[in-house]
């Protein structure tokens, strides 16, 4: 406990431990605002369903006006006229439109193409506000003029399972928390965890202080586990953290206790590694490189797997349907695996000559 202690206090003067706790900690803090934004990167359309009608579209031409009439009879954007593409650029850098669609005089009846431009501002939320309230409009007009042509697009049969379809619900969000953001920010602990253990062995080892403390009455097992003790406790302590701040930011979450047992037997797992190689390789380098593509080769090998930590916690803050029995599973097996390889890690101990180190 004495080495327990020291370690704990020496975590403090870890700028890197504590950059990573302050970015976990704003992530849980401000998940909801995050998700949203994070979403909308790659689907825009996942914005549609919040109140943002406050923009304004310059439209120039379209003398026939049934675009212009379909945009403003959606009623989720204002409308403003411009006979010149000019005009409505001035209007544009002096903040009065948000964008500009320019539509040619061309008739919905002939035969020629329409070929509608639309000018948005770079890296604004208007963009996407725009992209999102113009797409129905748009798609009606395609439509009407494909009516009006006597243009007949083929229905095509996708066979789609029974439960899609248009009035399916976008699950972006569903999936972006439970699949990605959850499994992330409570097992980057447990990988950092790792690397805290490989420089807590082999800092003593390079700093030539591993003589200094066995000097002391205390064995190079009790040494070992006081820096176990703290590399492993400290993940699961953050997860049971960022787990309630989540659920403060309104994501429901089930089963906080279970998927904190399985975080801290996943962090267990992976100390007792990072302390095997530390004493086998003592580089810190080298461990570092191994332990990065032994992280990288286990999980993305297993991924799929559905009693694997990634999925597994995905599952079990979502409440799945045999999640439980799986878990018991899982962490029976994970405890197995933690009692086996902290004997290796005990054997390596009493074998290494601490001279030769």
């Amino acid at each position: 406990m004495i080495i327990a202690k020291k370690e704990f206090m020496s975590l403090k003067l870890e700028k890197t431990l504590i950059l990573a706790i302050l970015i976990q900690l704003f992530i849980a803090l401000f998940s909801s605002f995050l998700v949203v934004g994070l979403v909308s990167f790659y689907d825009p359309e996942v914005l549609g369903d919040y109140n943002l009608n406050d923009a304004t579209i310059g439209i120039v031409g379209d003398s026939e006006g049934m675009l212009t009439a379909l945009i403003e009879s959606d009623g989720k954007l204002r409308v403003s006229r411009f006979e010149k593409l000019t005009e409505a650029e001035g209007a544009f850098f002096n903040g009065k439109i948000d964008g500009i669609l320019v539509i040619p005089n061309t008739k919905e009846e002939g035969n020629d193409p329409i070929e509608v431009t639309l000018l948005l501002p770079k890296n604004s939320i208007k963009a996407t506000i725009l992209t999102i309230h113009l797409k129905e409009p748009l798609e009606k007009f395609e439509e009407g003029v494909r009516s009006l042509r006597g243009v007949e697009v083929p229905a095509i049969d996708l066979d789609l399972p029974e439960g899609t379809g248009k009035d399916k619900r976008s699950t972006e969000f569903f999936e972006f928390i439970y699949a990605l953001l959850i499994p992330l920010l409570v097992l980057t602990p447990a990988f950092i965890s790792g690397g805290l253990m490989i420089d807590a062995v082999t800092e003593e080892i390079d700093r030539k202080t591993l003589y200094m403390l066995l000097v002391s009455p205390t064995t190079l097992v009790e040494i070992l586990d006081g820096k176990l003790f703290v590399a492993t406790i400290i993940a699961p302590l953050q997860a049971l953290c960022w787990l309630t701040l989540l659920q403060l930011n309104g994501i429901e979450i089930q089963n906080m206790m279970l998927t904190v047992a399985v975080v801290l037997l996943v962090t267990a797992i992976l100390t007792i590694i990072c302390a095997i190689l530390s004493l086998r390789l003592i580089d810190r380098g080298k461990v570092q490189l191994l332990y990065s593509l032994l992280l990288l080769l286990l999980f993305t090998a297993t991924y799929t797997i559905p009693v694997i930590p990634f999925n597994l916690i995905a599952r079990l803050t979502l409440g799945s349907r045999g999640v439980f029995w799986d878990s018991i599973l899982a962490i029976a097996i994970y405890t197995l695996c933690t009692v086996i390889l902290y004997g290796v890690l005990m054997k390596i101990s009493s074998e290494v000559d601490v001279s030769n180190l």
